[in-house]
C-alpha cells in the first residue's frame, strides 16, 4: 500500500480540474433509450472502490470530499455492499457510475446484465466493462467473440470499457471490435492528465475518455484508485456536511453494518461499522461469536472511526456486534446489537437481544485507548498490531466426551512428526484441528486440517518451536488448547490468550510432506505466470499437467526484503489454482509438486513474478 499526504492530493485536485480531455463520443449506444439525460462535463478527480474496499463511513465519505473528490465508481461484485457504497455516494452529494468486474470463464452476458439491473436503480452515468481477467486457454477468436457480446448485452444502457495496455495489448492486440465504446485506461504513472495517452496508447483507440493515474493506495483508510473522469449525470443530491456535535456524551450509533443476518463470504475480510456519531473522538466496536451455546467474546476493537475490518478466526458461524462512542464529556450508550454471519452457516442461534442487564465486554477502558490502535491513514486495518489486547477463546470447556489430549499438554516431542488426537467419539464425526505455531510476537495461525479422522499427523514446518493445537467436533465449539514443544529449545508464547489469529502474508504455510513418500522422477513443467507484473485482483497459478497425478501442492512465497518467506501452499486437484494475493507491490514466487500412485514428485524450479 501507498500513503499519500493531503497536499499531494490537493495538487492531483488541480491538475485532474485543469487537465484538457476530448473524450471518444458514446457512439450509437449512447442516449437511445436512456431514461436520463447525459451531457458530457468536465474531468474530475474520482475514486473507484470495489468489495476489497468494503462499506464506507459518513465520515469516510466526508474525508474524500475534504481532498477533492467529486466522483465515485463503484464496483458490482458483491451487492449488499455495492449498495452500500452507492447510496453513500450519492448521499454525499458525489455523481457515480459503476463497473462490472468480467469474468472470461463465466457467462458475460449474465454478468452484465446482472449489473445493469443495479446500475439501473441509480444516476449512473456509464457502466465501466472491466476487462482485466486472465483469458486463461481462450484463443484470440474466443476472447474476442466474449468481448463483443458482453458490449452488446449493455443495449441501449450506455457502457464503457476499463482496462489497461499491459491486458488489452497482449489479448487483443489492435482489435475494434468495442473501440466504438469510450475508454477509461489504467496507467500508474501518478500523473492525472490524459494529454500523457499518446505514449500510453491502448489497442486502437484514438482518444482515452479517462485514466486512472494511480492505484491501491488508502485514502481516508480506505483503499482506493484514483482517476481523471468526466461526468455523464451530474450528482443529484446537494453537498451536505456532518451535522454539529451535540452537546453531553455521544447518542448510542445507528445503522449498524452488516446486519440481518448477512452472509459474508469467507473470502472477505468483516468490515463492522455504524453512523458516524457527531463530535465522537473514538469508537469501541465490541464483537461476539455464537460457540454452539451462547454468544461468547470475541474482541472489541477501538477505532478513531466507526468501522474496523477484520478477518474472523471462526469461520462458518453466527457473530454479533454493537457500538458505542466516546468524546470529551464522555462515552455513550452501547447500540443494539446487529447480527451477521461469515461462511457457511445453517440457521440461525436463538438471538437474545440487547438487554440493558448484557454485560459490557472486558476490554480496556474508553479514555484509555490503546496506543497500537491505528490512524484511519495508517495501513489497512484488517491487520491489527501485534500488540492489540487478546479476545477470550470461546468455549473454554471441552465438548462432552473427548479424551485427553495426545501429545499431553506441555509435552516435548523430538521426532519428525506430530500426531495430534482427543480420541474418537462413537457415531460419524468431522474432526476440525486447528494448529498455531509460537511466533515472536505470540501464537499465529500455522495450519487448519478438517475430515473423519479423529487424529492428525503433520510434520511441523519449523523446528525448536513451540505448537498449540484444539479439535471442534462436527462444527460445535472447539476443545480447550494443547500445547507441544517441538524439537530442542521450544518455549511457549506467554500464557495469555492471543489475539485473533487473522492469517496474514508472512504466516507460513506447513510444506507438510510425508517423509517416507517416495518420490517418481518428473516434477510439473512450464510454470505461469513467470515473469512479468500481475494487476488483477486474482492471480491464477498453472504448470502442466503431470500424468497420472491426482492431486498437486502450490507451494507460495512472498518478498520479504532481500529473501523469500512462505506464504501459503495449496492443495489443488487441478495443475492451477487461483489466490487473491494480500500483499500489492511486491514480488511473489512460487512451486509446484504433484502426487501420482507412486507418491509426491520432486518440486518444481520456482517462477517468479510481480503484483500491484
Amino acid at each position: 500500500m501507498r500513503s499519500r499526504s493531503l497536499a499531494i492530493l490537493s495538487a492531483l485536485v488541480v491538475l485532474a480540474l485543469s487537465a484538457g480531455c476530448q473524450p471518444a463520443g458514446l457512439a450509437a449506444r449512447d442516449q437511445e433509450g436512456a431514461s436520463r439525460e447525459r451531457s458530457v462535463r468536465a474531468p474530475t478527480l474520482g475514486v473507484d472502490i470495489s468489495v476489497w474496499s468494503g462499506r464506507v463511513t459518513d465520515a469516510e465519505m466526508e474525508c474524500f470530499w475534504d481532498h477533492g473528490v467529486r466522483h465515485v465508481v463503484v464496483g458490482t461484485q458483491e451487492p449488499g455492499i455495492a449498495t452500500q457504497q452507492m447510496e453513500m455516494a450519492i448521499n454525499h452529494g458525489m455523481s457515480v457510475d459503476a463497473y462490472v468486474y468480467l469474468v472470461w470463464s463465466r457467462d458475460v452476458r449474465a454478468q452484465v446484465r446482472d449489473a445493469i439491473a443495479f446500475a439501473s436503480r441509480y444516476p449512473v452515468g456509464i457502466l465501466w466493462l472491466d476487462m482485466e481477467d486472465d483469458p486463461g486457454s481462450l484463443g484470440a477468436g474466443a476472447l474476442e467473440d466474449r468481448v463483443a457480446q458482453a458490449a452488446e448485452a449493455c443495449g441501449d444502457y450506455p457502457c464503457g470499457v476499463y482496462t489497461g495496455g499491459w491486458w488489452w495489448n497482449e489479448h487483443m492486440g489492435r482489435s475494434e471490435v468495442v473501440t466504438d465504446l469510450p475508454l477509461w485506461y489504467a496507467y500508474y504513472d501518478h500523473d492525472p492528465s490524459l494529454a500523457t495517452y499518446p505514449s500510453q496508447r491502448v489497442g486502437a483507440w484514438g482518444t482515452p475518455w479517462a485514466k486512472q493515474f494511480d492505484g491501491d493506495l488508502r485514502l481516508c483508510g480506505i483503499d482506493v484508485d484514483l482517476d481523471t473522469i468526466p461526468v455523464m449525470v451530474p450528482a443529484s443530491r446537494p453537498h451536505v456536511g456532518l451535522p454539529a456535535a451535540a452537546p453531553g456524551v455521544p447518542a448510542a450509533p445507528t445503522n449498524l453494518s452488516p446486519t440481518g443476518y448477512e452472509r459474508v463470504a469467507s473470502w472477505l475480510d468483516v468490515r463492522v461499522m455504524s453512523d458516524s456519531v457527531p463530535g465522537a473522538t473514538s469508537y469501541e466496536l465490541a464483537v461476539e461469536a455464537w460457540n454452539g451455546t451462547r454468544y461468547a467474546t470475541y474482541y472489541t476493537y477501538t477505532s478513531t472511526t466507526s468501522a474496523r475490518s477484520f478477518s474472523p478466526s471462526i469461520s462458518d458461524t453466527t457473530y454479533r456486534f454493537r457500538v458505542r462512542a466516546t468524546n470529551a464529556a464522555g462515552t455513550g450508550a452501547w447500540s443494539s446489537w446487529s447480527y451477521f454471519q461469515r461462511g457457511a452457516v445453517s440457521g440461525r442461534p436463538p438471538e437474545p437481544g440487547a438487554s440493558p442487564s448484557d454485560p459490557a465486554p472486558s476490554d480496556p477502558a474508553p479514555s484509555d485507548p490503546a496506543p497500537s490502535d491505528p490512524a484511519p491513514s495508517d495501513p489497512a486495518p484488517s491487520d491489527p498490531a501485534p500488540s492489540d489486547p487478546a479476545p477470550s477463546d470461546p468455549a473454554p470447556s471441552d465438548p462432552a466426551g473427548l479424551g485427553a489430549p495426545s501429545p499431553a499438554d506441555g509435552a516435548r516431542v523430538t521426532g519428525a512428526s506430530i500426531t495430534m488426537t482427543r480420541g474418537a467419539l462413537s457415531g460419524s464425526h468431522t474432526y476440525a484441528f486447528e494448529i498455531q505455531y509460537g511466533a515472536a510476537t505470540g501464537w499465529a495461525h500455522y495450519y487448519d486440517y478438517a475430515g473423519s479422522a479423529s487424529s492428525r499427523t503433520f510434520w511441523p514446518a519449523y523446528a525448536s518451536t513451540a505448537y498449540r493445537w484444539r479439535v471442534a467436533v462436527d462444527g460445535g465449539a472447539p476443545s480447550a488448547w494443547a500445547t507441544v514443544l517441538f524439537g530442542a529449545g521450544a518455549v511457549a508464547p506467554g500464557t495469555s490468550d492471543p489475539a485473533p489469529s487473522d492469517p496474514v502474508p508472512s504466516d507460513p504455510a506447513p510444506s507438510d510432506p510425508a517423509p517416507s513418500d517416495p518420490a517418481p522422477a518428473g516434477a510439473p513443467t512450464n510454470l505461469s505466470p513467470s515473469g512479468g507484473t500481475v494487476t488483477t485482483d486474482a492471480v491464477t497459478l498453472r504448470c502442466d499437467p503431470v500424468a497420472s497425478a491426482t492431486s498437486y501442492e502450490l507451494a507460495i512465497e512472498v518478498a520479504s526484503g532481500a529473501s523469500f518467506v512462505p506464504y501459503y501452499t495449496y492443495t489443488s486437484s487441478t495443475p492451477s489454482k487461483t489466490f487473491y494475493p494480500a500483499t500489492h507491490a511486491t514480488t511473489y514466487r512460487f512451486r509446484v509438486r504433484a502426487r501420482t500412485s507412486a507418491g509426491w514428485s520432486p518440486w518444481s524450479t520456482s517462477a517468479t513474478f510481480g503484483y500491484r
